[in-house]
Parts: C-alpha cells; sequence; structure tokens
C-alpha cells in the first residue's frame, strides 16, 4: 500500500484557491485510493475534501499584524521547521513525502529534512521556474536530493534543465470543460479582460501599451492580485497612456465574479511570458471566449491547435495590437471557434498518472 505525507503551503490570499497549481494538487488528492496526509498551512484549503482515505493536519505560521512584509518573511523561514515539528509529532511512517508545488522552497526545504528523518522516498512536483535568484540556487540543489521529479509539460521540463534541475516525469494538467459550459451567458460589456497576476511576467504592461495603440475605444477590464511594488507603475501608465477612461483594474475577486466578467467580455487577452501549463486561456475558450496570446511552446502541449487561439510573437507590442484590433473585429465568428474547443486532458487520466509516479 502507497503511504503518503504531502506537504502544502498556502499564502494568505483568501483567493487562492482558484489558481491552477492548488487546483491540480485538490483534483489529484480528491482520487487518493490509499492513505494520505497532507500537512497544510491552518486554515487548510483542502478541508472540504470528501475522501476517507485523507487525514489533514495543519501548522499555524505567526502573525505580526502590523507588520506585513515581515509577516511574509517570518511565513516563509518558519514553514519548514513547522511542517517537520507537525510530522515527528505525528509519528508518521509513510514512506513517500510528496511536494505538489515545489518550486516553493520553504516546502523543499522541509521534504529534504524530513526525508533523511524518517528515511522516506521524495517525490517532489515542480510547477514553474524560480524567478528569484535565491530560490533558484536552493531549489536546484534541493531537487537533486529527490528520487524522482515530476512537471506538468515537456516544455517546462526543458526549461528546468537549464536552471539544474532535471524531471524525470512528465504528467499534465486536466480540466473539466462542463462548469464552465454551463455558466450564465451575459451580455457583452466589456471588449476584452485580462486575467491574471499584474506583473511584468504576465504581460500586463505590454498589454495596455497595446491597447494604446488600437485606433478605436475599447473597453478592457483586468481581474488579478496587483503586487504593491507595482501597483504605482501600472496606475502611472493607464494615465500616461490616456486610458484612464478605456481600462477599468478590478484587481483581486472571486472566482464566480472572475468568471462573470469574463462571460461579459468579447475576448481574452493574456500575453504572458512564462506559464507552465495556461489555465487562463484554457477557461475562456470554455466560456467562448477567443483568446490572444503570445506564442509560448507550451500552448501546444496543454491548447492544442485551435482557430480560436491567436497567437503573437514573445513581446511584439504593435503585432498584439492588431490581433487585438483582428480579434475584435470578428469576435463573433472566432467565438464560435472557441466554442469548439476541447480539453486535451481530463482530471481522471493526470489523478491516475500523478498516483502511479508518485507511488511506482
Amino acid at each position: 500500500m502507497c503511504k503518503v505525507i504531502a506537504l502544502c503551503w498556502h499564502s494568505d490570499n483568501s483567493l487562492i484557491k482558484s489558481a491552477g497549481g492548488y487546483t491540480r494538487f485538490w483534483e489529484i488528492a480528491k482520487r487518493a485510493t490509499s492513505p494520505l496526509v497532507i500537512i497544510d498551512k491552518y486554515p487548510s484549503l483542502y478541508s472540504n475534501l470528501n475522501n476517507p482515505h485523507i487525514t489533514i493536519h495543519t501548522y499555524l505560521s505567526p502573525q505580526i499584524y502590523s507588520r506585513t512584509v515581515l509577516n511574509k518573511i517570518l511565513d516563509r523561514l518558519l514553514t519548514p521547521f513547522l511542517i517537520i515539528k507537525v510530522v515527528l509529532g505525528l509519528k508518521l511512517n509513510h514512506q513517500i513525502i510528496y511536494v505538489p508545488f515545489s518550486e516553493l522552497p520553504q516546502l523543499t526545504i522541509a521534504a529534504v529534512i524530513l526525508k533523511f528523518l524518517i528515511s522516506s522516498k521524495l517525490v517532489l512536483c515542480n510547477l514553474n521556474t524560480n524567478i528569484y535568484f535565491l530560490d533558484r540556487l536552493v531549489n536546484v540543489y534541493l531537487h537533486k536530493l529527490a528520487d524522482r521529479v515530476i512537471t506538468i509539460s515537456h516544455e517546462l521540463a526543458r526549461a528546468l534543465k537549464r536552471t539544474g534541475i532535471y524531471a524525470s516525469g512528465v504528467n499534465g494538467v486536466g480540466f473539466d470543460l462542463l462548469p464552465y459550459r454551463q455558466f450564465p451567458k451575459a451580455k457583452k460589456r466589456y471588449d476584452a479582460v485580462f486575467v491574471g497576476r499584474h506583473t511584468l511576467e504576465k504581460g500586463i504592461l505590454d498589454l495596455l501599451e497595446a491597447w494604446s495603440q488600437l485606433s478605436h475605444s475599447p473597453t478592457l477590464i483586468t481581474v488579478g492580485e496587483i503586487p504593491n511594488y507595482l501597483e504605482p507603475e501600472i496606475i502611472r501608465r493607464v494615465n500616461q497612456l490616456g486610458l484612464g477612461r478605456h481600462v477599468i483594474i478590478m484587481g483581486k475577486i472571486s472566482e464566480q465574479e472572475k468568471l462573470g466578467l469574463m462571460s461579459q467580455s468579447k475576448i481574452c487577452v493574456f500575453p504572458s511570458y512564462q506559464e507552465g501549463w495556461g489555465i487562463v486561456p484554457m477557461e475562456a475558450l470554455s466560456l467562448g471566449l477567443p483568446v490572444v496570446i503570445y506564442n509560448l511552446p507550451v500552448y501546444k502541449e496543454s491548447l492544442g491547435d485551435s482557430p480560436a487561439l491567436k497567437l503573437v510573437n514573445i513581446g511584439n507590442k504593435p503585432a498584439l495590437s492588431r490581433q487585438i484590433a483582428h480579434t475584435l473585429k470578428h469576435y463573433r465568428k472566432y467565438s464560435l471557434l472557441a466554442a469548439k474547443w476541447r480539453p486535451r486532458y481530463n482530471w481522471e487520466t493526470i489523478a491516475r498518472k500523478e498516483w502511479e509516479l508518485i507511488c511506482n
């Protein structure tokens, strides 16, 4: 019997549960057929999993309420020790430690230490390359100590290899089409929607510049977390480009509100520079929205081919603007084509393969 301890962490953002990595593990854990102990930060994102094989234990990070930055630093520094304390206190004899998002060093540190303390097999699943130098340096070393490294696409496996992390297994991301196709249709109020963290890597500044080059005055609505360090620059850029009346920045909203705004938009624009898989384009296509995206190699694996996907060379903002204008002009035709898109993988297939990679 395959007995697994899964080490998890999440930020204090209450909306993080809709993020791709956490959804992926939720769907995989939901289908566990042997004992699975989840160690998660309190309150656990997985507390409502209805599976008799699952036991959940939590750890609590200290909070200094007046110092948000200090809270984040303490959280990252203390998480490995809090996880180790919980696992050792439970006196578990599980043979396998599994980290479902091993790009987070606070989890890989705890996992590697526990591997030696309780003599267990270590399986890491890496969903993205590390942006920060120190994180990348730490993770390259720690991944060398794993018994198996999984990642979610062949393109990401190549990107990880360039940093020094070698994945021996590739298993993608499933997608449940039905809830999106059943989502109520809505009147189109916005020309385009952007969904994602408002960061340079997600292409938010590229999008604003491309939007300013459009000849008419369409309305763009953006949804997603805005980092404190970048918010002043985004606002400055909106004003500098004269987009104050044409760009609506919503920030963080609930999952239902997000889907509602997407359904009220004609197209989705997602000029991300880096994706492990690409959940946002899948959601948009499922809601019948054509999608304008940068031509990332991973999309060939995750999205397949669809005439509703409009690919632009990475970083080419004039071409991005032209493609937005073209797609808006013909959005009704492309919406019909988007409605024919089908995901390449379902969660049953992904979960079955993940458990095989973990346990065998």
